[in-house]
């Protein structure tokens, strides 16, 4: 299944879809392709798998910690992407690279993209690549067969979700609020009406729009996908679930995912 089926699918499900994050390697090589294999069982659709890296730009401590500990254990970007690409198929779901713009910069965009190509990966994500740098970026990664996907910060401005919408391909990843990783997120009509603006110009290129950053419980999941959120995006509650065993991971996910199905009809 592709990024696009997944969406496909479960919009004629009348539910969002389910994305998870975790760092390659997390919380060991072996237990990683084992998490994500769990969470796709549990009703996980698609896994943003995180490439090693001190940088960690957007994550608060939980995601930053985890991802020192990968660091730590020497997995590279090579043997990241090798792990991502094993989990992937092993699970049945479509995947995609998360890196940042300090990993891009220094690989080049050569050598990053044909290996996340190389190992089976779909979609790329570059949350802080600069805006001047998006098109050429975005453009680049597609002759190689990835998605671009879009990311939108909680406060970009009207013209810079246009220029990031028109390149994209996928979805748009929509910021819930500014900051790092792993706040409570706060539910409000301001979310609601920053989904539904986002979600109007996404429209013009057929693209759907998930939110992450702060998603904890299924009652988060389940306001998001009222408000009309096409996808949801778990990361550190996802990593903090593979932390404490496969179990709990798996029973998070099938939380969230009965949650977001319990009141399927009212997708406005």
């Amino acid at each position: 299944m592709t990024i696009k089926e997944l969406f496909l699918e479960c919009k004629k499900e009348k539910i969002p879809a389910l994305i998870g994050y975790l760092p390659a390697g997390y919380p060991t090589s072996t237990e990683f392709i084992e998490r994500v294999h769990q969470a796709a069982l549990a009703g996980l659709g698609c896994m943003e798998i995180g490439i090693p890296t001190r940088d960690t730009n957007l994550d608060g401590i939980v995601i930053s910690t985890a991802m020192n500990q990968v660091v730590n254990q020497g997995i590279s970007f090579e043997n990241a992407l090798s792990l991502a690409g094993q989990a992937l198929c092993s699970a049945g779901i479509p995947g995609i690279g998360m890196l940042y713009y300090s990993t891009l910069e220094k690989l080049g965009e050569t050598a990053v993209f044909s290996l996340l190509r190389q190992h089976g990966i779909e979609g790329i994500l570059v949350p802080n690549i600069p805006l001047r740098q998006w098109d050429s970026y975005a453009a680049s990664a597609s002759t190689y067969g990835l998605s671009p996907i879009g990311f939108i910060s909680a406060d970009m401005d009207v013209g810079a979700v246009h220029q990031v919408a028109s390149a994209t391909e996928g979805f748009l990843y929509l910021q819930a609020y500014p900051g790092t990783t792993g706040d409570k997120i706060v539910i409000n009509e301001s979310i609601r009406t920053r989904v539904m603006k986002i979600k109007k110009i996404a429209a013009g290129r057929n693209l759907p729009v998930a939110v992450g950053f702060g998603i904890r419980s299924g009652d988060d999941a389940l306001k998001l996908r009222n408000m009309g959120a096409d996808g949801i995006i778990i990361g550190t509650a996802l990593v903090e679930a593979s932390t404490r065993g496969g179990a709990d991971l798996a029973d998070f996910i099938s939380l969230i995912s009965e949650a977001v199905a319990a009141g399927g009809g009212d997708k406005k």
